[in-house]
């Protein structure tokens, strides 16, 4: 097993990996390494495991980033909730977990952070176990659906229609739905990632995503980014405007 980098001509085979692993998310596509590299100018490292017959047989995106303290770490995309080892084998994961501790030891970093939604890499490491990731079956009958909801929610939902909510779809609202995602954010005090993210995710993923937004008199007032994935959709960022919550915008 042989660890390289990836180049440009590799792209297609890493995506066509990753689209098709079952323990792959969409963290794991090479269009993040576009976006974080060219939005904040973090240093990517994505590895490939090739075996002898040269046949990709895992990935594992890492960048090197630094802290207020400019002390400097790995991680396995930024900003994600999973992204760590994804490999055919125990074998195929062993070498990028060596390769990424021997990165991490040529670029003098304090740690490599490995982000792992359902397998540990070695069973010795130190792990966080305090974070959760919710995933929701949907089967293919609405009303079905409609009817898992609790009846308190599904009343909401109701008033929210009856006050006049209405629902539209596209990349046309991206400039609205930041205006409200940062506008939501200051308001909690929390850092705001840049507008030029979005349009980079926008751009990188547009076959991949939707703009979901609810509109209030013909203006936007929330904003989901929904983004597809095997047969996954994941909202990675979501916000409303807090005056509009009495009406049950967020339901």
């Amino acid at each position: 097993m042989k660890i390289v980098r990836l180049t440009k001509d590799k792209i297609p085979l890493w995506d066509a990996f990753v689209d098709k692993h079952s323990d792959a998310t969409m963290y794991h596509l090479s269009g993040w390494k576009t976006v974080f590299e060219s939005v904040f100018g973090y240093s990517p490292y994505y590895l490939m495991a090739m075996d002898s017959a040269n046949r990709l047989q895992g990935v594992l995106p890492m960048f090197c980033m630094s802290d207020l303290f400019r002390r400097k770490y790995l991680i396995s995309n930024p900003f994600s909730n999973s992204a760590g080892i994804c490999a055919n084998s125990d074998k195929a994961a062993d070498a990028l977990y060596d390769q990424a501790v021997s990165l991490a030891k040529e670029l003098d970093t304090r740690y490599v952070e490995l982000r792992q939604l359902k397998k540990k890499v070695k069973r010795e490491l130190p792990s966080k176990e305090s974070f959760v990731t919710l995933m929701l079956e949907l089967g293919n009958d609405p009303d079905r659906l409609w009817q898992s909801i609790s009846s308190r929610n599904r009343n909401k939902v109701r008033k929210a229609d009856k006050n006049g909510l209405t629902v539209d779809f596209g990349l046309q609202y991206l400039d609205s739905f930041y205006e409200i995602y940062a506008r939501n954010l200051r308001h909690l005090g929390t850092p705001v990632f840049p507008a030029d993210m979005f349009r980079a995710v926008a751009e990188t993923f547009a076959d991949r995503i939707e703009l979901l937004v609810l509109k209030l008199d013909g203006r936007p007032v929330s904003g989901m980014f929904l983004f597809k994935f095997q047969k996954i959709i994941s909202e990675p960022w979501v916000a409303s405007l807090r005056e509009y919550n009495k009406i049950y915008i967020n339901n």
